[in-house]
């Protein structure tokens, strides 16, 4: 019997900013490492897996191959890489909407589409609407997009503010985050950044690369800290990349 896949969506933060411009000043990404971005730590990688880009005539992404799906965690893993499984994107002028889809069906029927409808301004994601039927939660969750001096200064969603701060560079500093609700915090510092383009800008479209879009460089680490309600320290979390570069000295994603 096949079965239903739930692909698994990671809780991280949202856009793109960094200079002036939200598009990469150089060659397009055709492919990552979910090393780089920002997905669970605990997934077991396929040999030579990763997430591929396909773009329309436009240079725009049409297509996401490749995700994460649940696997048990007696195997000392609490997720696989699947590379059967991918999201469609679609534009109708600032307008972006995405769909989760599969490409083969040997493994399983059909997935749940986790439908996100992404709203632009002058190329800037001002509100995003996720579809999290698949949480057996809310039916969907918006989130809204503000900026000064042409940087993303704050989002907010139902129960989460989130407040960015930069470097004169355009590098991200600092995430701070509140939940309105539990009245827990978390506060993610950005521990140096290496000095050479970020190809990354235009994927800010999907979450897992949201962080990385916003800078104007390459972030190569960060320390996140989490507190309760009462402003106790409750986890820490620590990464850091040492990152291989190509020959015209852009970083091998």
């Amino acid at each position: 019997m096949k079965n239903y896949l739930i692909i698994i969506l990671c809780s991280v933060v949202l856009m793109s900013c960094g200079d002036d411009s939200d598009t990469p000043s150089g060659p397009l990404l055709e492919k990552y490492s979910i090393e780089i971005m920002d997905y669970p730590q605990s997934v077991y990688v396929g040999k030579d897996f990763a997430i591929q880009l396909e773009y329309s005539r436009k240079h725009q992404i049409s297509k996401r191959i490749g995700d994460l799906i649940r696997r048990s965690p007696s195997t000392g893993f609490n997720y696989r890489t699947y590379d059967k499984v991918y999201d469609e994107l679609v534009y109708d002028n600032d307008i972006i909407t995405i769909t989760k889809k599969l490409t083969a069906d040997s493994e399983f029927t059909s997935c749940l589409p986790f439908k996100r409808t992404l709203f632009l301004e002058n190329g800037k994601l001002v509100k995003k609407i996720e579809d999290n039927r698949h949480l057996e939660a809310f039916d969907n969750d918006t989130t809204y997009y503000y900026y000064k001096n042409e940087r993303l200064e704050k989002t907010t969603s139902r129960d989460l503010i989130r407040k960015y701060v930069y470097n004169e560079s355009g590098n991200l500093l600092q995430i701070s985050t509140q939940n309105t609700y539990t009245q827990e915090k978390d506060t993610t510092f950005y521990l140096g950044y290496d000095n050479t383009p970020n190809l990354c800008k235009n994927l800010f479209i999907f979450k897992e690369c949201f962080n990385r879009s916003l800078s104007t460089n390459n972030y190569i680490g960060y320390i996140k800290k989490s507190y309760d309600s009462d402003g106790y320290l409750v986890g820490t979390v620590e990464r850091e990349w040492t990152f291989q570069y190509d020959d015209e000295n852009y970083v091998i994603y």
